[in-house]
């Protein structure tokens, strides 16, 4: 399997090489097409807005006249085009230039590299992380779009570019994960000085707007795959604009004094950051509760009567052929005392280029536990009830209700307001291994009632199986990130307006 990825990697890697000389080839010919909206009097701040792929520039000219009326510096507000309305870092430097030589212009003099910023929206917010090791800039800004790898190997890669960067998140945006959006406020908790992603840090901020959506941050038309807006364009756009106005007031300009940012925008600024921190933290353990969550299981299999101290540890291991030899164990310490050892394997999406279409959760948890009629019968005790025809389910149905209770208070009633409700159900019975480890949770959605059931596959060996298959109990888990993206994301993905 590992081999098997690293020639994927240097597969992709080639074809990226590919699109970039073709790319190179196919655009820097092109004349650069820049629109500009000029403040009153001399501009003293530049800002270049990137539409993303297939939009056109006339689609932003409303959210660039509100930003340019909400900035609390005089600022020019230029507006790209790209041949075949496709977004790619060759263009947007040739038009980064030609923007700043308008600007140059109209103030009378040419500003300082500092003084510019770059805007990018969707795929533009992609390709605009490739500039930094082409052109100097005073900021990002990533609308609809996130910190990326340096996909394309052209430069610095903004991860490693120490410079400004606001990304700015819609509630309700159907094409970018928020949870991925999240993970960048969790990289910068608690950084040390000394760390190289310190002063990056420092100088980023992200927001998560509430009521918009990922057209919004073009002309509020729905786009294939987002999902409903619960604001008009013209209100999304002002909420937008004064994100970019607080940013600027916040991180770019010094001492604030000399800004026109009114009190009452400063602390609508100071709210969506707090609350998209809030977010975050919510987020934040799920990670661990991967690891965690089939020591979880297993310890609920335990039996609870109390006379016995029960052990419980995790192998993990990294591929099926490994999953399908390895055996949960339980090691009698003393007569009271007994450790248990359970296996457990994940897999994990396939996703080269770190797009936000796909879930970071891992698609399916495997657990390889020992039965309660097992550990009994190890403990030299007899089983007291036949086990339950739901046992995977309610397992997987605990590990839900505490990813619930771990989200803050506003997104269980989110969900419970606009999204599908998530059950579990019985699960799927398997009587061999081959067909268990084949198989995964199945989720069938009712839309009228706005719920999904989920049926999780089981295989419970008796405690007379031979083969050292002996009173095994295997459950293949929807895994706790995912049931925390149905909380942020999936469970509104769903409902998304088909077009």
């Amino acid at each position: 399997m590992a081999r098997r990825l690293s020639r994927m990697s240097v597969l992709l890697k080639r074809l990226s090489m590919v699109f970039v000389s073709l790319s190179f080839l196919y655009f820097l010919p092109a004349r650069a097409d820049v629109e500009v909206l000029w403040p009153s009097g001399a501009p003293e701040w530049g800002l270049l807005l990137n539409p993303g792929a297939m939009r056109s520039s006339e689609e932003y000219r409303s959210l660039a006249q509100r930003i340019l009326e909400e900035s609390p510096v005089p600022l020019a507000v230029g507006i790209t085009s790209f041949k075949g309305k496709w977004p790619e870092p060759f263009q947007m430097t040739a038009q980064l230039k030609a923007f700043k030589a308008s600007v140059a212009e109209r103030a009378g003099h040419a500003l300082a590299d500092e003084r510019f910023l770059v805007a990018g929206h969707s795929m533009a917010g992609i390709m605009v992380q490739e500039l930094p090791g082409h052109e100097k800039l005073g900021g990002v800004i990533l609308m609809g779009a996130y910190p990326s790898k340096d996909m394309l190997r052209l430069g610095l890669g903004l991860r490693k570019a120490a410079i400004p960067t606001l990304i700015l998140a819609g509630e309700w945006d159907g094409l970018t994960r928020i949870t991925r959006v999240l993970d960048t406020v969790l990289e910068c908790e608690g950084l040390p000085s000394d760390h190289p992603d310190f002063k990056r840090c420092v100088r980023q901020r992200v927001v998560v707007l509430p009521g918009v959506n990922h057209s919004d941050f073009a002309n509020g038309v729905l786009q294939d795959g987002d999902m409903e807006a619960e604001l008009d364009a013209a209100s999304a756009h002002t909420l937008i604009a004064r994100a970019v106005a607080g940013y600027w007031a916040d991180v770019l300009v010094a001492p604030r004094a000399t800004l026109t940012m009114d009190a009452e925008r400063d602390v609508q600024w100071r709210n969506l950051l707090d609350e998209t921190r809030q977010w975050a933290l919510a987020w934040k353990d799920m990670d661990k509760k991967d690891v965690d969550a089939c020591r979880e299981a297993q310890t609920k299999l335990l039996p609870s009567d109390g006379e016995f101290i029960w052990d419980v540890d995790v192998k993990t291991v990294e591929s099926v052929p490994a999953f399908a030899m390895a055996r949960p164990t339980v090691e009698k310490i003393s007569d009271r005392h007994f450790r248990v050892t359970a296996v457990q394997t994940q897999d994990r999406p396939v996703n080269p280029l770190d797009l936000s279409l796909q879930s970071r959760a891992f698609s399916r948890l495997s657990c390889k536990l020992k039965s309660e009629e097992s550990l009994l019968a190890a403990a030299g005790r007899s089983s007291r009830s036949p086990v339950k025809p739901d046992t995977c389910g309610s397992l997987n149905a605990q590990m839900y209700l505490d990813v619930q209770n771990r989200v803050t208070p506003e997104l269980r009633l989110r969900l419970e307001r606009r999204g599908v409700g998530l059950n579990f159900g019985d699960d799927e019975v398997f009587n061999s291994g081959p067909q268990w480890i084949a198989s995964k949770p199945k989720r069938q959605i009712d839309v009228p009632s706005r719920q999904a059931v989920v049926s999780v596959p089981r295989l419970i060996t008796p405690p007379s199986a031979p083969l050292h298959l002996d009173g095994m109990h295997y459950c293949q888990f929807v895994p706790p990130t995912q049931l925390a993206e149905w909380v942020f994301f999936d469970g509104f993905k769903i409902l998304a307006p088909a077009r």
